[in-house]
């Protein structure tokens, strides 16, 4: 009752207009998406990019926050979550990030990308993802039920 009531409660704060705007501005978006990443070409995305960006600090004004606009949007897949949380996790784990990084960023520009545009049949993907996700502590059989 009380997820319902959370979401029933951020429907309807949003005004019907700003809930129709956005989704005519986010299906022309994905539209766009598709176009500019065919073209390879973002400039084509950016405009309807801009848009989204504004509608969504829109919604964000009307469902209300405490310290950032993204404490808002943040909520609605992380109930309760903050900015300021996701900062200091970030802050935190910079230093490990940076050196793990720093040495393949150095190389970077010598290693190939042929392998970006690879043919990778479907349930060769699926075995990677599975052999991944077992090998960082997924637990398949929770799940299968």
């Amino acid at each position: 009752m009380r997820e319902w009531r959370r979401r029933y409660g951020r429907a309807t704060k949003i005004p019907s207009r700003l809930v129709e705007k956005f989704q005519r501005v986010r299906t022309h978006a994905r539209e766009a998406w598709r176009e500019a990443r065919q073209q390879s070409d973002f400039s084509l995305f950016k405009p309807h990019l801009k848009k989204l960006v504004t509608l969504n600090r829109q919604m964000a004004d009307h469902w209300g926050y405490q310290e950032s606009p993204y404490d808002a949007l943040m909520d609605e897949y992380e109930p309760g979550g903050r900015a300021s949380q996701v900062r200091a996790l970030f802050a935190e784990l910079r230093p490990q990030i940076v050196t793990l990084l720093a040495p393949r960023s150095k190389r970077s520009a010598a290693i190939s990308q042929d392998f970006l545009r690879g043919n990778y049949p479907i349930p060769a993907q699926q075995a990677l993802n599975r052999e991944v996700a077992a090998a960082i502590g997924f637990d398949f059989d929770a799940w299968s039920h």
